[in-house]
């Protein structure tokens, strides 16, 4: 009797820790922050609303000097920025949900905009993982896609996943990072960050 309770207790603790860990990983659901814990998606999208900067360097920060290598197994460096005037970058791990949500849109993004915007992914968990290279072969074929460098990442996280930020040739953040999954908001980044370097 003991172990048919045992058994079906341990058989709910299974289901629940199950349906909590879908929840966190369905898009729209929780942001996973880059430590393992978690944020509402609403609070990580607020606290990166895209805004423009209003000071001399734009007012927040630039990209540390990094050197990494993409995906391919090619040399990286800041002087990735000065193939175009606007360079968007987007930090994700194929673990995230609503990272691997916003995929799809990704493509729409980059017809719309790879005329005068630098595509680059910083993707989290790259390195020997077959999902993350059968994502990036889906939908990020046209962009770069960069394994993470302490630096760069210090540069561009914000605790949470996914995060963009959109820098100039130099590696200046010309809008406030962009938290969470929200394509309105990389289009609203992107468009201010073309109107500031006069490419709009």
């Amino acid at each position: 009797m003991k172990r048919k309770i045992a058994a079906v207790v341990l058989a709910i603790v299974i289901v629940v820790v199950m349906l909590v860990s879908l929840r966190y990983d369905e898009p729209g659901g929780p942001v996973r922050t880059a430590d393992g814990g978690t944020a509402p998606a609403e609070i990580a999208a607020d606290a990166g609303a895209g805004r423009a900067g209003d000071e001399a360097g734009y007012g927040f920060g630039r990209i540390a000097d990094f050197s990494t290598e993409d995906v391919l197994g090619n040399a990286v460096d800041n002087g990735i920025f000065r193939e175009k005037n606007v360079t968007f970058i987007n930090y994700w791990a194929s673990w995230c949900g609503p990272c691997r949500g916003e995929l799809p849109e990704f493509q729409a993004l980059y017809d719309q905009y790879h005329d005068k915007v630098q595509f680059v992914t910083v993707v989290d968990d790259a390195a020997d993982n077959p999902a993350a290279t059968q994502l990036m072969d889906e939908y990020l074929s046209a962009w770069i896609n960069l394994f993470p460098d302490g630096a760069l990442l210090a540069s561009i996280q914000s605790g949470y996943v996914p995060t963009s930020v959109i820098v100039d040739g130099e590696g200046y953040l010309l809008v406030d990072k962009i938290v969470g999954a929200s394509m309105d908001q990389y289009v609203t980044g992107i468009e201010t960050a073309l109107e500031i370097t006069g490419e709009s």
